[in-house]
This record gives C-alpha cells, structure tokens and sequence, in this order.
C-alpha cells in the first residue's frame, strides 16, 4: 500500500508540570499582537498557514482516520483536528505548509513525529532568516513518536514552522505535533 503525507501537525507552547503530569499543559504560541496562533489547527482551518501546492488541500482532518484506515496504526495525534495530505488527495499531489511566524519564550520544542522517512517528507523549524536549523523525517510509520529540539539558544528570536510533502512515491508522509516546554521533556518522560 503506498502512504502519501499522514501529517499530524499541533503546535502548542507547554510548561511541563512540577507535580510530574505525564502530559504537559500547553498554551499556543501568539503572534507579535498577541494572537494565539491556530497552530494546532484547532479551529479546523488553515488559519495562520500558508500552503502552496495541492498536498494540504481539504485538510485539516478530524480525528483518527488512519486507525479507521488502517487498523495497526494511528495518528496518535492530540486535539482534534490534524493535517494528513494522504488523507484527503492519496499519493500525487505535493507542496508545503508553513505557519506564521512566532518568537521563541520556551527553550525546548517537544513534538510528536512520524511519517515517510524521507529527505522530501519533513518537517522543519526555520529562523526568519530561512536557515533551517531542525528538521526530521519519520520512521515509514503513521503512529507519531516524540522528538526533542533544544531551543535554548534561539531565546526572543523569531521562527517558523514548515511542512513538507515533496515525494510522491510509497510513504510520502509526515506526522508532527509542536509544543514549547519551560523544562526538558526528556527529563521529564525518564523520570517516570
């Protein structure tokens, strides 16, 4: 079976608990007014995203339809609404998804990932300038696993976000769902 773009993408600003919460409590990123940014799609639109090409188009999906699809996988998404370009148009179509830009308050980025593994199906954390300074590709799974970015270093700057569903063959999928921490995540999962 080919797998195009399962591309679950929430991005969402956390301070991991101190009681040792097994999920932190998130608040989403705002823009420079003060804008909560739709970065998790919570609004079931593409609001604060800009896509170009035919990947994203009829997205973003709501709830677990790749578990109804196939049954030895999820999305493992949070929320309710993701982005899944296999979802609505298969294989062929590619593009890009990009959010708008937001600065950096927490210094560690700790987000769900899978997908395609690759090169042309990622996800990327972009400074304004257009230097990618992270970016990742799945595993050729749909069920999304936790990635950590150490953004200490990118404190007050400004970045973005961008999805990219480039390949048009077997697993041309990503799955990612963002999220800003006050500690290290890691630290906090080997803990339990």
């Amino acid at each position: 079976m080919i797998r195009r773009f399962a591309f679950a993408v929430t991005l969402v600003c956390f301070s991991i608990s101190l009681s040792g919460a097994a999920e932190p409590v998130g608040v989403l990123p705002k823009d420079e007014t003060g804008r909560q940014l739709n970065l998790d799609f919570e609004t079931g639109t593409l609001a604060d995203w800009k896509a170009e090409g035919e990947a994203f188009v009829g997205t973003p999906i709501e709830g677990d339809v790749v578990n109804r699809r196939r049954g030895d996988m999820h999305s493992r998404h949070q929320g309710k609404f993701w982005v899944g370009s296999y979802e609505r148009a298969l294989d062929p179509p590619v593009g890009t998804l990009t959010s708008a830009p937001f600065q950096v308050t927490h210094p560690w980025a700790a987000f769900l990932h899978n997908g395609g593994k690759h090169e042309e199906t990622r996800g990327e954390l972009v400074r304004k300038n257009g230097e990618v300074f992270f970016k990742t590709s799945g595993d050729n799974r749909e069920d999304l696993r936790r990635v950590v970015v150490d953004l200490r270093k990118l404190q007050g700057e400004e970045i973005f976000i961008r999805l990219i569903d480039g390949h048009r063959g077997g697993w041309g999928s990503v799955g990612q769902r963002l999220s800003f921490v006050a500690r290290d995540p890691a630290r906090q999962e080997r803990r339990k």
